[in-house]
């Protein structure tokens, strides 16, 4: 498809009579009330001219979109709104025109000249050369069209908050979705072509950014002028014949070159957006549909990411073979005009000191500050090092805040997953796997990851599972997989063929979606063992190598590896070694930095607080409330997010003199594995730099910019925790051996020291019977276990068979 340009307006193209005057009319009075909005309104905060100092910095270069609100414009005048919404395509050009009309002169003078400001002045040289001082007005097509010189895009938004991404409305709640502000994709029918709309979803697809031309630049060999082509479809035909005035006037067929240069190319992107899972209506598959990003948007979403999209719904006719089939259906897609993260990176959600934003820049930052999307005021803080001033944004007061709490620690580790009971130095090893350890770059550039990984494996039933769910909640940027459904390829890299380039490119797998994120991986132990070894180098190199089909190159995998693995036998096995239960190799254990045994042991007390616990949860919909002592309440996922991202912006180093402290810590654990027959796991070089990334991640979580003492003690204890449930397990079951046995002698034990817990002489026969069933003793054993120690006198037996000690409960 192409036109020719035309500098006058849409409706200059409308057949004369009273229809075209009435559409001129209302194309005027659009116009006009779009001007007047522009420059007269006000932001609710003040008197500033809100879109008068937007385009002041569009002048001025500073700014290249001019960000319409709708919420404002309905503050204005809700007929213009209501009628931007139902045709936002029109609109579009309607309010360029307006801006065009409004912009101010430019009050930057050192501004340089680029390449619309060359053409403007060899075109005026030129026409003043050829005419005698008399520009050729009449030659629509010699004119430069205003959108090769506009300088910016206008967009409309809802001013989406991250909020609203959260479904409120079913599929069959029509009259909901109707006034909902984030729609479903099976919300999108047909009577919402051409309009305005914001849809939720998950990314599947990302395209790389190319150039997409909008107008095309021809040179005429014969009359020497540029002939100027605007390009609105997807396809265009390109001039041949120079249609200009002299050229027709001379009757000359003059020949036209393209100009690269001279034209105009904005950056365009594809992006394919599938519905969530919990829009998909029962029995049904997810819609997708494709999203048109161009300009700024670009690059600003990646795969993976649940985002609400607004944009433009509209139609794109069939073309070639294709068109043949379809006859008049329609593909749809979306053009979008606003982009709204569910949750945003810990590198995007950060306010820097220096006045930027998230990409860094202090433009940026300014942009955003103008758009009203800085949260957090910027305040000063004195006390800075070497008298310099720092600043510090509403998010870091907060955490400094909750830093300076006593139990800020157990509080924070305490809010990932409160209504799994338990397991209080798992959650605070993940609490580090989400805030980790800054990477290291050396001068002769090896690097040396500071990524966390953990690895869970026990028994089934132990709540693996929604650990790993609730870690993918809380990290901004997450995958989460299970090894049976996951091939090497899904997890590294694939190699498909393009649908609009039809070449072959690289497609990133659950590994490379999640850099700088966390990957979850469940049922660990599932994976093939020919896939299992694609992790190997992502875990330690933290790289993929691909050499496919031509395709030579390497692709960040910057994750935190966070896995889950059952036992090889369905149930943990006490007299194997771990190795020998999960069935995975040494290489690959040795790569965690921790490894968490979790086992369903049989204990009434705690089985009885986890039932009251899960029983509460089930009740009321929440965990219930904390100890006494516990005063401070968890903290939300968001709040959780914000406080480890201003965390991650900290860069803790290791002191010299804890250097020695550090060494003879790490020749202790080698030693103790040593002296072991049989090691419960590997105490490698690797395990060093797991005790270094674990102090700097307590050093972070403190806020502090160097470790201490007490966050290397910390990260060792944890480490002896994870092995400490081996050793006990392992003694456990050396008890059950010795109680399986003699359980005569496993009986008196129990009933021994439940007198001597309960400080009482006697123990109701009733008592004794609930220890024995609770530690897997028959009743004949209990029966001989009393008659027995009653003839050695130890006790004496009533009437009702209870338990009489001899002496008190001390004896």
């Amino acid at each position: 498809r192409q036109i020719l340009f035309l500098h006058h307006s849409l409706m200059a193209t409308t057949p004369g009579g009273s229809m075209g005057s009435m559409l001129s009319g209302k194309y005027s009075e659009a116009l006009a009330s779009s001007r007047l909005f522009l420059t007269s309104f006000s932001s609710t905060n003040g008197g500033d001219l809100k879109y008068l100092s937007n385009l002041q910095d569009i002048a001025n270069r500073k700014r290249s979109s001019l960000i319409i609100d709708m919420n404002d414009l309905y503050a204005y005048d809700p007929e213009l709104c209501e009628s931007v919404k139902g045709n936002t395509k029109r609109y579009m050009n309607v309010f360029a025109e307006a801006a065009d009309a409004a912009m101010p002169p430019a009050t930057d003078t050192s501004i340089p000249d680029d390449v619309i400001d060359t053409l403007t002045r060899q075109r005026r040289e030129a026409q003043r050369e050829q005419e005698g001082d008399t520009p050729a007005a009449d030659d629509d097509l010699q004119q430069l069209p205003a959108v090769l010189t506009r300088r910016f895009e206008v967009l409309f938004t809802n001013a989406v908050k991250p909020e609203d991404l959260k479904p409120t409305a079913t599929t069959t709640d029509k009259d909901k979705l109707s006034e909902a502000a984030v729609l479903p994709l099976r919300a999108l029918t047909a009577d919402r072509i051409g309009s305005l709309v914001c849809v939720r979803g998950i990314i599947t697809k990302v395209t790389d950014v190319k150039p997409q031309l909008q107008v095309a630049t021809y040179t005429c060999d014969e009359c020497g002028f540029e002939i100027y082509q605007e390009i609105t479809g997807g396809q265009y035909m390109p001039i041949t014949e120079c249609p200009a005035t002299v050229c027709r006037t001379r009757k000359v067929n003059g020949s036209l070159f393209h100009q690269p240069r001279g034209s105009k190319f904005v950056k365009y992107q594809e992006l394919k957006l599938q519905e969530l899972s919990s829009d998909v209506p029962i029995g049904h598959t997810p819609r997708s549909l494709t999203i048109h990003v161009r300009g700024t948007l670009t690059r600003t979403a990646s795969a993976g990411d649940s985002v609400a999209i607004t944009g433009i719904f509209l139609p794109v006719p069939f073309t070639g073979y294709k068109a043949m089939r379809a006859g008049l259906i329609a593909d749809t897609y979306l053009e979008a005009m606003n982009i709204c993260k569910e949750k945003q990176s810990f590198d995007e959600s950060r306010g820097t000191a220096e006045g930027g934003s998230a990409d860094g820049s202090a433009e940026a930052a300014e942009a955003a500050a103008a758009d009203g999307n800085q949260e957090g005021a910027i305040v000063p803080v004195e006390g800075a090092a070497g008298g310099a001033a720092f600043v510090m944004d509403a998010e870091e007061i907060a955490a400094r805040h909750i830093a300076n709490s006593p139990d800020a620690y157990d509080r924070l580790a305490r809010s990932i997953a409160p209504e799994i009971y338990g397991h209080v130095d798992v959650k605070k090893a993940l609490l580090l796997l989400l805030v980790g350890a800054p990477t290291r770059q050396l001068t002769d550039g090896l690097r040396i990851r500071g990524d966390v990984h953990i690895c869970l494996m026990g028994d089934p039933g132990v709540a693996k599972s929604q650990l790993l769910k609730q870690v993918c909640q809380v990290a901004p940027r997450s995958v989460y997989t299970t090894g049976r459904g996951s091939s090497g390829v899904g997890l590294t890299a694939a190699v498909t063929r393009d649908a609009v380039t039809n070449e072959l490119v690289l497609e990133g797998g659950a590994l490379v979606l999640a850099d700088n994120g966390v990957c979850c991986i469940d049922e660990f132990d599932k994976m093939d063992e020919s896939d299992r070894t694609a992790i190997h180098e992502v875990m330690e190199q933290q790289t993929v190598s691909i050499a496919k089909a031509g395709i030579t190159t390497t692709l960040n995998a910057r994750t935190s590896v966070l896995s889950a693995a059952n036992p090889k036998y369905g149930r943990y096995d006490l007299r194997a070694t771990p190795s020998e239960n999960i069935d995975m190799p040494a290489a690959l254990l040795s790569r965690f930095d921790l490894l968490f045994l979790i086992l369903d042991r049989s204990d009434r007390d705690r089985d009885e607080r986890l039932a009251h616990h899960v029983l509460h949860v089930h009740a009321h919909g929440a965990a219930p409330d904390p100890d006494a002592e516990v005063t401070a309440a968890g903290l939300t996922p968001e709040q959780l997010r914000s406080y480890i991202s201003v965390a991650r912006r900290r860069d803790p180093l290791v002191p010299t003199g804890l250097a020695d402290y550090v060494a003879a810590a790490y020749a202790e654990l080698r030693k103790e594995e040593a002296a072991t027959d049989r090691p419960h796991s590997y105490t490698t070089a690797r395990t060093l730099l797991a005790v270094l990334r674990l102090g700097t991640a307590l050093a972070r979580l403190r806020l502090a910019d160097e470790v201490a003492q007490a966050d290397v003690d910390e990260a060792l204890r944890l480490m002896r925790v994870s092995k400490a449930s081996l050793y006990a397990e392992a003694e456990d079951a050396g008890d059950a051996r010795r109680r399986r046995a003699d359980p005569v002698s496993a009986a008196f034990a129990l009933i021994r020291e439940e007198a001597i817990r309960t400080d009482a002489s006697v123990v109701t026969h009733e008592r004794c019977a609930e220890l024995a069933t609770g530690a897997g003793i028959s009743a004949e054993d209990l029966e001989e276990c009393l008659n027995e120690y009653a003839e050695l006198n130890v006790w004496v037996l009533n009437d009702n068979r209870d338990v009489v000690l001899v002496g008190g409960a001390d004896e």
